[in-house]
């Protein structure tokens, strides 16, 4: 019996206090039995302790059944042992004693079947606490081996060609060379060459067979260009919603309007820097010389002129479709390409995208009158341009002495409907050309730049007209459609022209920066 509900010891013969104990006994029992029946449904529960459960109260009501009957008999008992002892002998007070002590026994007998009882529900619980705790102890393994496995699962995936400053993990894949490695361990910075960390998981295959020639694809759909509406201080100022190809330039980088996004992304800088070249790469790695030695050093010796092969076998005529079809396809663009010594009569020299070139020719019929001041419009067909546009004009004596030209050059800035910034520089002038013709400038007009160039009343004379566009945006699609109209002033004094050509040579050669 625990420690914690002690029995008191019984007393023989059994008197009235001995009955007492008896009964104070019996209560510790039961109570002992409440907390061990509340132990067993805490740690273990099922349907096996509660088999058990029910058969220690079946047995414990029984012996309280009898363990009662027992006290009342022995109550009984003493009474009448009470009675006889007044009239007995004692031979009767022994028979009594006797009695009273076969009935102590029966009681002892039954609350050591109660103790059996309650050790045998310890041990139950006891062995429900194991099981239980050996059930917990599985699933915990059973998590760590998941865990293992599903970080196993996690891991096991390509992270692309091997880089030295990717973080890898067990079971990652990357690839060198065309060969597949697998990590073996975390790692950071470990050539695939560690065998220790790294394992061929799949070796490179050989180069396979070419594949049949495909059929030709259909043309693409038109993309959409890209349209710069303006310069802009911040994103701040970005409209709120944009169309597709509408673009803004902030701070040196473009912003172009995503419709999948519906917001604007950054593309960065329209050109980035320029790249070194190869020699300058050399020079940084120790080479020492000119780039004319550092070209020389790229040269091999001449090798020994190998052995003649064997005759081949006849060859068969060849199928010319495909050739003669390609060479249709080439004909018209080689007809109009540059060829050395041979005139092509094209007006539009293209430099890449961010530099073109355009030729006019303004006969003297093109202009209107011979007494009225005139003016030449060259329009280009833009609203949004940054950077430089050079105009050269040439010109000679026919109605006037125009002899010579000038150059001039305008820095402009233009966007929001309107030039933001102008600078015109006449670069060079002859004094004739400056005394029949007035450098304008460059003003914004019905969705296109007008460069501006005006005639003296009789200056009827050709001029030949060359535009060169520098843009850091792409320029070849507005600069091959630059055209030139003139436009009458009704007036032979219009812009303060005085009758004269000393006006027109002031002006002009007060701007020039060379004059001949």
């Amino acid at each position: 019996m625990s420690q914690k509900y002690p029995l008191k010891e019984t007393l023989s013969p059994i008197n009235k206090d001995g009955r007492d104990r008896i009964n104070e006994n019996w209560t510790r029992i039961m109570a002992y039995f409440d907390y061990v029946q509340s132990q067993i449904k805490v740690l273990a529960g099922g349907q096996e302790v509660d088999e058990l459960i029910t058969r220690l109260e079946q047995a414990i009501e029984k012996a309280e059944i009898d363990v009662q009957n027992y006290i009342t008999q022995v109550d009984t008992t003493v009474q009448q042992a009470i009675d006889a002892n007044n009239t007995a002998t004692q031979d009767a007070i022994a028979a009594n004693n006797a009695a009273l002590q076969t009935a102590l026994d029966t009681v002892a007998a039954r609350l050591i079947e109660v103790t059996q009882a309650i050790s045998n529900a310890e041990t139950a619980t006891a062995d429900a606490t194991n099981a239980k705790n050996a059930a917990i102890q599985a699933t915990q393994d059973a998590q760590v081996a998941i865990d293992t496995m599903q970080s196993l699962i996690d891991n096991f995936g390509s992270r692309g060609a091997w880089s030295s400053t990717t973080q890898y993990y067990k079971n990652n894949l990357t690839e060198v060379d065309g060969r597949t490695y697998i990590a073996l361990k975390e790692n950071i910075n470990t050539p695939v060459t560690d065998k220790s960390t790294w394992a061929l998981f799949a070796d490179k295959g050989i180069q396979g067979a070419e594949g049949p020639r495909g059929l030709p694809g259909k043309d693409g759909k038109d993309g959409t260009g890209v349209n710069i509406i303006g310069g802009l201080t911040s994103e701040d100022d970005l409209p709120t919603v944009g169309t597709p190809g509408d673009a803004y330039m902030i701070g040196g980088d473009l912003y172009v309007w995503q419709d999948d996004t519906g917001s604007w992304k950054n593309v960065g800088p329209i050109q980035g820097p320029e790249g070194k070249s190869a020699y300058d790469l050399a020079v940084e790695n120790g080479f020492v010389g000119t780039i004319e030695e550092w070209i020389e050093s790229q040269k091999g010796e001449t090798g020994p002129r190998g052995p003649e092969g064997p005759q081949g076998p006849p060859g068969q005529d060849a199928d010319l479709t495909e050739v003669t079809e390609q060479l249709d396809q080439m004909k018209p663009k080689v007809d109009n390409s540059w060829q050395k010594n041979v005139y092509n009569d094209a007006n539009v020299l293209n430099l890449g995208h961010y530099s073109a070139s355009k030729s006019l020719i303004v006969n003297p019929e093109d202009w209107k009158s011979t007494v009225n001041v005139e003016a030449l419009r060259i329009s280009i067909p833009t609203n949004v341009f940054s950077g430089l546009i050079r105009v050269v004009y040439a010109s000679a004596y026919q109605h006037t002495n125009a002899s010579g030209g000038a150059i001039v050059e305008y820095n402009l800035e233009v966007y929001g409907g309107a030039v933001q910034k102008q600078q015109k520089t006449i670069t060079s002038i002859s004094q004739n050309f400056a005394k029949n013709y007035l450098i304008g400038d460059v003003i914004l007009g019905d969705d296109m730049l007008y460069v501006m160039l005006y005639k003296g009343s009789n200056a009827r004379n050709a001029v030949s007209v060359k535009v060169d566009v520098f843009s850091p945006i792409a320029t070849f699609d507005y600069t091959k459609n630059i055209s030139f109209t003139t436009l009458d002033t009704n007036s032979p004094t219009s812009y303060e022209y005085r009758g004269h050509h000393k006006y027109l040579a002031l002006y002009n050669i007060a701007q020039a920066t060379t004059i001949y």
